[in-house]
């Protein structure tokens, strides 16, 4: 039944895909790089480099093969369910068997699109809001898409051939999740705090459209985008998503559980699915080229998710400003609803922040 759902979803969203590029806004700025992806839990676009070339030091029309893929961001971010702390993304895409640009082809060779591995990890560093400000790894997410362009680079379908995403973390179970609860409480912080090494991972599929329109000045781009998520996979093995002993502790944890506490423990494992919360989602951007003495370009990004397997119940806002102050891209965004993190994916969780927005990573 989930299978024949998604595959529901997936020729649905082909659909809006079509009517979407007849209803898209119409701008697009000359600006040297534009960033592009969608996106997991944050306007997580990947970034698009029109001519990738090294023009510094007197090197001339060399591609740069190695490519920002989402935004490369530092920064602070707070959330209503956490403490305060430094959030920093390195996220990296490079061409196989192509230069990685638009060279007027719509596919590669034998009908194939052009194929790229990216990855991109995710670290959170509590300074000063945790004892010894201890460094925890939040996302690694490395994947194979195939990029079918579409009359320009600035329009393109990617196809995420396979893709991996969790959270690096190793308890997956009630009992060492009481252990590492006791260590944390020794150290001074607050037991909460344990479920950051709460183990989240799956491994997916999922197909990404975007659509751009040009004016001398401004740029208007849309995505649309959806991933499947697999219950079992190549690289994760079975998913790890939530756990009802999270809720329910060890009454969930137990095979001498009463009929109630049973039942109660089925539905909130089927309820908190990741696909409930993630999966299909659509942003748009707007670029503008504007340029004073202090100030050197905006954009305008907002995005909205939900799930595949309760579309519009479980919803998720996210907006972003940037412009580039005295050469500094700065960043300022808020984003209300799920998926703060892989942890949290469930809760509903107010957050925002300011960082650097590095689009290009050479």
């Amino acid at each position: 039944m989930r299978f024949k759902y998604a595959t529901l979803v997936f020729f649905s969203c082909l659909w809006l895909i079509g009517f979407h590029a007849e209803v898209i806004a119409s701008v697009n700025a000359e600006s040297n790089s534009v960033s592009d992806q969608s996106p997991n839990s944050k306007a997580d676009t990947q970034t698009d480099t029109t001519t990738p070339t090294n023009k510094s030091a007197g090197i001339e029309n060399k591609f740069l093969m190695l490519q920002s893929f989402e935004p490369n961001t530092v920064g602070f971010r707070s959330d209503s369910n956490d403490v305060n702390y430094m959030d920093f993304k390195i996220s990296l895409k490079y061409p196989l068997f192509h230069q990685g640009v638009y060279d007027g082809s719509h596919t590669a060779a034998f009908g194939l699109p052009y194929f790229f591995f990216a990855f991109t990890g995710e670290w959170g560093q509590y300074i000063g809001t945790r004892d010894s400000s201890p460094v925890i790894s939040k996302r690694f997410n490395p994947l194979l898409f195939g990029r079918y362009w579409l009359n320009s680079d600035k329009d393109y379908i990617d196809v995420t051939w396979y893709g991996h995403e969790s959270n690096g973390q190793s308890i997956n179970s009630y009992n060492l999740y009481r252990v590492q609860e006791l260590e944390v409480a020794a150290s001074g912080d607050d037991p909460l705090f344990t479920r950051d090494y709460i183990s989240r991972g799956w491994d997916y599929l999922g197909i990404e459209w975007k659509k751009s329109r040009k004016s001398p000045s401004a740029q208007w781009s849309s995505y649309i985008k959806f991933r499947y998520f697999l219950d079992r996979g190549l690289m994760q093995g079975k998913m790890e998503d939530y756990n009802p002993w999270e809720d329910y502790a060890r009454a969930c944890a137990s095979n001498s559980s009463n009929d109630w506490t049973e039942a109660a423990c089925k539905k909130a494992d089927s309820d908190n699915q990741r696909q409930n919360f993630d999966g299909l989602s659509w942003l748009l951007k707007y670029e503008s080229a504007y340029k004073n003495t202090w100030l050197t370009g905006n954009k305008l990004a907002i995005k909205y998710t939900t799930g595949y397997g309760a579309p519009l119940k479980h919803n998720t806002f996210r907006i972003e400003l940037t412009s580039t102050l005295l050469n500094l891209p700065v960043m300022v965004w808020a984003q209300t609803g799920y998926n703060s993190d892989l942890i949290d994916y469930y809760q509903n969780v107010d957050s925002f922040g300011i960082a650097l927005e590095l689009n290009n990573f050479l």
